[in-house]
């Protein structure tokens, strides 16, 4: 049995067939009519325990038919292959899908970035069926919009224009309608505010290759993400109720990253009310480190023109200070030192940001360290579905030197 959770893909029969409208081509819708109409009406209906009035209706032309209804039509008829005989499907509530691409499958790029867009500066409202996208940059709107016409076929949206609050800009603004809003649950999202459902990335996400988890990276990048071309990172910001522990969009983001090799930190973001409301946590989470941002420059598709632009001039300003030798240790020291006194450890992350150093240059000299007895290791490196980096502190004869 089908669990579109896991594996991105949705059939009709996985929706609420009550619920769903379909029209029929012409050619296909009167094949049909011809076949009923040889049995008789009343009789058919019988047969097939439905109401007759719903099987006169339909066949009166100009209606659509209900889903369960039809289902049942096509078994007793033996008709196994008939989806590319839809003309459109709807829900309850207008906007449909012309020649809609059953089954939708979630396993594209363009899939990856709908699930991306919805959690980023998409959303589902808990009060009304009707998921939307919304954005200042058109580009990204364009975007949006062929990637839900890439998964579910022609589809019918509206749109919508309004000044964006507290700012100057003008903020486009994407609703979809009741079809969709099923289709998203069913995969795994949530309806409500995001900041109260803390939602998570749909499981299915996770087994995507390469390709596809730098194309989900990409659109949160673009939605959620800032280049800090002075600080020399990425980094993507998300808040929830104070009541979360912390952000499990940005949790799952770390563990697509790791899934690709790329280390990630999550730090505490908030800044004074009313920045910040108290009754919310604010969570970054950080990308350091020049081959892993070089690296991202090579895998990530951002369609945001300007943040492409800031990554560009961030590597291109990637310089490392060159530490006299003699001064190593003290200045390796002073850093470790200096984390220690915030958090009561250090760990190679925390220090790659410190000392403006590649991951891979850090541990060398964490590991010359500790077989120095300058440093000792509190708590090993887990392993686990989000790994946990070692924590060090310096020795007490180094700390009080």
């Amino acid at each position: 049995m089908n669990n579109p959770e896991e594996s991105g893909i949705l059939y009709l029969e996985d929706l609420p067939n009550k619920e769903i409208f379909i029209s029929l081509n012409p050619n296909f819708f009167n094949k049909l009519k011809i076949k009923i109409l040889n049995i008789g009406k009343d009789q058919f209906s019988n047969i097939i325990d439905v109401r007759e009035t719903h099987i006169r209706h339909w066949l009166g032309g100009g209606s659509l038919i209900r889903l369960d209804i039809l289902l049942k039509i096509l078994k007793y008829f033996n008709y196994a292959n008939w989806k590319n005989e839809i003309e459109f499907i709807r829900g309850k509530l207008g906007l449909k899908i012309n020649k809609p691409k059953i089954p939708f499958n979630f396993n594209s790029e363009a899939g990856f970035r709908i699930v991306a867009g919805i959690l980023g500066d998409g959303g589902i409202p808990a009060n009304r069926p009707n998921p939307y996208y919304s954005n200042t940059n058109e580009d990204l709107i364009k975007s949006f919009i062929e990637d839900m016409k890439s998964v579910f076929g022609d589809l019918k949206y509206s749109l919508r224009k309004e000044k964006e609050y507290r700012k100057y800009s003008e903020i486009t603004i994407l609703e979809f309608s009741s079809l969709i809003y099923k289709i998203f649950l069913k995969i795994g999202l949530k309806a409500g505010k995001k900041i109260y459902t803390n939602p998570k990335i749909p499981n299915f996400v996770f087994n995507g290759n390469s390709k596809l988890s730098f194309a989900f990276i990409s659109q949160v990048i673009d939605d959620e993400g800032s280049v800090n071309v002075k600080g020399k990172h990425i980094a993507i910001t998300s808040t929830v109720k104070n009541i979360h522990p912390n952000s499990n969009l940005l949790v799952g983001i770390k563990e697509l990253l790791l899934k690709e090799k790329v280390t990630s930190e999550i730090y505490e973001d908030n800044g004074p009310p009313p920045y910040i409301k108290e009754d919310r946590i604010r969570k970054r989470l950080q990308i350091n480190g020049y081959l892993q941002l070089r690296g991202l420059d090579n895998s990530l598709n951002l369609r945001s023109k300007s943040k492409t632009k800031k990554l560009k001039i961030l590597l291109k300003s990637y310089s490392q200070i060159q530490y006299p030798k003699n001064r190593c240790k003290e200045i390796y020291l002073s850093a470790m030192r200096k984390i220690q006194e915030e958090k009561g450890f250090f760990t190679v992350p925390d220090l790659t940001v410190s000392v403006n150093r590649d991951l891979g240059h850090v541990r060398n000299m964490i590991h010359k360290y500790h077989s120095l007895d300058l440093i000792k290791c509190i708590e090993n490196y887990k392993v686990g579905k989000l790994p946990e980096y070692a924590k060090y502190i310096i020795n007490k004869n180094e700390n009080n030197s």
